[in-house]
């Protein structure tokens, strides 16, 4: 209960930041991980959105991007894959719910490392806890 006070708190001094910087014509721009973290609150209350086992829900798969003119080998990063599939069938209402929260924090919405849209790597979790 601590901590969701905190967040309550800090989310309420943010929107009197953001509003006070907005009446001066200052303009928020906010990062958005296109990835969420495995020990997040998006992975442990929508565990079917993601590729995890369905016994231990630990990530099947995780994301990475194949080599490129930044990074000869690819990077691996580490983060559980979407199930993308089971996303279409509500019309992405995660992603949407997603983006407009982002949005009351911003007025400007950056989607970090949106390549992994175009291309990414799945690289199956036993390999990467290896």
């Amino acid at each position: 209960e601590y901590y969701i006070f905190e967040q309550f708190e800090f989310y309420k001094q943010w929107i009197e930041i953001k509003s006070y910087a907005n009446d001066k014509g200052i303009k928020i721009i906010g990062d958005m991980p296109f990835y969420v973290a495995y020990d997040s609150v998006d992975v442990y209350a929508n565990k079917d959105l993601f590729l995890l086992d369905s016994e231990t829900f630990k990530p099947t798969d995780v994301a990475g991007v194949p080599p490129d003119y930044f990074s000869k080998d690819g990077q691996l990063w580490g983060n559980p894959l979407y199930n993308w599939k089971k996303m279409e069938k509500d019309g992405y209402k995660w992603w949407c719910e997603r983006v407009k929260n982002n949005l009351k924090l911003y007025d400007v919405l950056r989607i970090d490392h949106f390549r992994a849209v175009a291309s990414f790597w799945s690289v199956p979790a036993f390999q990467y806890r290896s």
